[in-house]
């Protein structure tokens, strides 16, 4: 009789505390970063800076670029009029010339790369402070940025973008 009774009260107790949590629905949101990071002013803003930025580089760099064009095409045109000696020596030029171009080259994209990431993850951390807020504003449990599929009724990604619309423009 002491079994029975301890196995009903077990029971009892295992079956409510199993609908504990259904009784708990959590509240969530999507947010849609790429397009928050493509859409949102700061972005179109700190993008532009980084072009201007690296813009005199850039034009230096294809400006050699060109000048190494021409004398390549200078060499292959005059080859038959150049000694082997001379022709040697303007090709060793010339494939220095290709070497240093190419680091050069190589420099300016990590250089470009590594200051639009740094550039991308201010933003990220700016967009994160604004999708806090909001979720804290609507009293959200929880905000996914990544899903396969989200209901439009939980995307928050236009109030993200409207929210950093308004930060902008102060």
């Amino acid at each position: 009789m002491n079994i029975r009774f301890l196995l009903r009260v077990f029971f009892v107790v295992a079956t409510s505390l199993s609908t504990v949590p259904l009784a708990y629905a959590a509240t969530i949101g999507y947010v849609d970063a790429r397009r928050v990071i493509d859409k949102a002013p700061q972005s179109e803003v700190e993008l532009e800076k980084l072009k201007i930025e690296f813009f005199d580089r850039k034009e230096k760099l294809n400006t050699e670029i060109e000048a190494f064009k021409k004398d390549e095409e200078e060499l292959i045109k005059n080859s038959v009029l150049l000694s082997t000696k001379e022709l040697d020596r303007k090709t060793s030029d010339l494939r220095d010339s290709q070497r240093n171009l190419q680091r050069a080259q190589r420099e300016y994209n990590e250089d470009y790369a590594q200051k639009r990431n740094e550039t991308l993850s201010q933003l990220e951390t700016l967009i994160s402070e604004v999708v806090v807020a909001i979720a804290k504003k609507k009293k959200l449990d929880i905000i996914f940025q990544q899903a396969i599929y989200a209901s439009p009724s939980i995307d928050l990604t236009d109030d993200v973008l409207e929210a950093l619309k308004k930060q902008h423009k102060k």
